[in-house]
């Protein structure tokens, strides 16, 4: 699956925009998750881990250049295609990497053309996938394949990653990480934990044995179900 995220200030032009990627996905058999955004704020305090961003420069009371430096602080890895009427912000748009610039109308061919690229430069390279959280001292992006698992602790959940550092999300609920991390093959074994499971080694008993050593309860109460999500993704790995 493809995330994508739309952000720009006109409706008209964000449901256009919208309408346009979700004929391009069902044009080439794509799964794209779409979301929309009608200014940068929204943007930069959503859960993020996009891969492509399609961000008008000129929004409301915001410069699009500068919601991008803003993304750009936690996430190096997000695609930033800029949609704009105002060719004389280029060269700023390339300050902030983006991938690419679309001059306004934004036509259905300029779009799926820069999708393409877009795709075709992702499968190129390694995917990696991102999550993002906010911490005490503000958001931090991780790459779901460094963290292990989560343990919701003393009100907060604890990310517990391969670099044997843990971070702290206050606040959190653990039910809103699982949800969260699903679709990266996460899965609930307790109340209180959710694991990734490409870490997992074996279970035994009412034990799940991490690859990295560390021991995870598995409750009575999850164990079917963690049990059936285990060999369905030992599965796919064949």
């Amino acid at each position: 699956m493809i995330r994508l995220a739309i952000c720009e200030d006109e409706k008209i032009i964000r449901d256009s925009l919208k309408e346009t990627i979700k004929e391009y996905a069902q044009k080439n058999h794509l799964d794209f998750y779409i979301h929309t955004y009608a200014n940068g704020k929204q943007l930069v305090e959503s859960t993020g881990g996009y891969d492509l961003i399609l961000m008008d420069i000129d929004l409301n009371e915001e410069n699009g250049i500068e919601v991008g430096r803003k993304i750009r602080s936690y996430d190096k890895n997000v695609k930033i295609i800029y949609v704009t009427g105002y060719s004389e912000y280029m060269n700023s748009a390339f300050s902030v990497h983006a991938f690419g610039y679309i001059l306004k109308p934004a036509t259905a061919n300029k779009i799926h053309e820069i999708l393409d690229e877009a795709i075709r430069y992702m499968g190129d390279k390694k995917e990696v996938r991102c999550v993002k959280f906010l911490l005490k001292n503000g958001f931090k992006v991780f790459q779901t394949d460094e963290i292990l698992y989560f343990e919701y602790y003393n009100r907060c959940v604890k990310v517990y990653c391969k670099n044997q550092i843990m971070y702290e999300i206050p606040g959190e609920k653990i039910s809103n990480v699982a949800a969260k991390m699903n679709p990266h093959h996460f899965e609930v074994p307790h109340r209180s934990f959710v694991v990734n499971l490409f870490y997992v080694d074996y279970v035994k008993g009412y034990t799940i044995y991490l690859k990295t050593g560390e021991a995870i309860p598995l409750s009575q109460n999850y164990s079917r179900q963690f049990r059936q999500k285990m060999n369905e993704f030992l599965k796919m790995q064949l």
